[in-house]
């Protein structure tokens, strides 16, 4: 039987804007991505600035 493996949740919040949570997830997410990690991004800032760093929004 294979082990089963739980996922790690990282969370990243600040109520201060220009804190820089944006491009420090951004950059976390993207940097396990490329060491072959599985990531999910939920981005619920309403302005969406981070989900334009990997999708295009008009």
């Amino acid at each position: 039987m294979s082990e089963k493996r739980r996922a790690k949740v990282v969370t990243i919040i600040n109520q201060k804007g220009g804190a820089g949570k944006t491009p420090l997830t951004a950059l976390l997410t993207y940097g396990l991505a490329e060491l072959g990690y599985n990531v999910l991004m939920i981005d619920l800032d309403s302005q969406v600035h981070l989900s334009s760093f990997f999708i295009k929004i008009d």
